[in-house]
């Protein structure tokens, strides 16, 4: 499955984590993350580079994370004061005022 996600989707499009709630079937031989050194030597022996290795465990989320902080902090800088609060009409208009101090929007 690793192979054919990095050939249609590209390396920068894979990952794998170490979530195994709820599988009841595992692939021979990846029981659990101990066996991770032998999957990430037999990628290698086909044909995958170490930075395609980096990118797999971990590379490409800290590449999307660090992306989506600096499009944060982008539309962050770019906010008034009070950008974050819905306008008093939109809450008044679909009944959500029981759970809000409205006096935050006068």
């Amino acid at each position: 499955h690793i192979n054919h996600i990095k050939e249609k989707a590209g390396i920068k499009h894979v990952g794998i984590g170490a979530d195994y709630d709820g599988v009841l079937i595992l692939p021979e031989g990846l029981g659990d993350v101990s066996t991770y050194p032998a999957l990430l030597e037999a990628l290698m022996e086909n044909g995958w580079s170490e930075d395609d290795i980096v990118s797999l465990i971990g590379g490409n989320i800290l590449r999307v994370l660090q992306k989506n902080e600096e499009k944060a902090a982008e539309l962050q800088a770019k906010m008034s004061e009070q950008d974050d609060l819905i306008p008093r009409i939109d809450l008044e208009k679909y009944n959500l005022t029981k759970c809000r101090t409205l006096d935050m929007y006068t």
